[in-house]
């Protein structure tokens, strides 16, 4: 995993879920600085920037999608230097109590046909993207720039009626 999106998701991503994911779309595309490869015989092959276990979790964040608390879980193990894995994966089943799908869901996904047309889409999507740095944090249709610690004060500073999270954005 990238160390500057590890940190961006850990430090300040989850903490935006937390307080704002009622008001809030948030989505994350699990792809980074990767290449997708499909040859004559319709296979398909990933190189990620830090190595074939990366790409792997990178599946592990597809097939997961929208469990923010548990994406985050993984991240914690893969800063602690044991990597978005199998293990990871069934160590935050178990300390989430996540029952939205199983860790075994998860991983079968990761590991078959739907982790790899997953991961190839949002290949794709993040192509389309033309991000020069990650992560790559898209406001309100907008690329944003600032500062990760201005993040949630930026995301207040867009609602009409503000949320009462955002009462102590500064």
């Amino acid at each position: 995993m990238c160390p500057e999106s590890r940190k961006f998701y850990t430090t300040y991503f989850s903490e935006l879920v937390s307080k704002l994911g009622n008001h809030v779309d948030f989505s994350s595309v699990p792809y980074g600085k990767a290449a997708t490869a499909t040859y004559y015989n319709s296979t398909i092959s990933f190189w990620c920037q830090h190595g074939d276990a990366e790409c792997y979790g990178n599946k592990l964040h597809a097939c997961a999608l929208g469990e923010f608390q548990f994406t985050s879980c993984l991240m914690e193990f893969d800063r602690s230097g044991n990597g978005s894995d199998d293990a990871a994966v069934d160590a935050c089943k178990s300390k989430l109590k996540d029952e939205s799908r199983s860790a075994d869901t998860i991983k079968k996904c990761a590991k078959g046909d739907d982790g790899t047309n997953y991961l190839e889409l949002l290949g794709k999507y993040s192509e389309s993207a033309q991000y020069t740095s990650l992560p790559h944090i898209v406001l309100n249709f907008k690329h944003w720039t600032g500062k990760y610690e201005e993040l949630f004060k930026d995301i207040c500073a867009t609602f009409t009626d503000p949320p009462e999270a955002c009462k102590d954005a500064k």
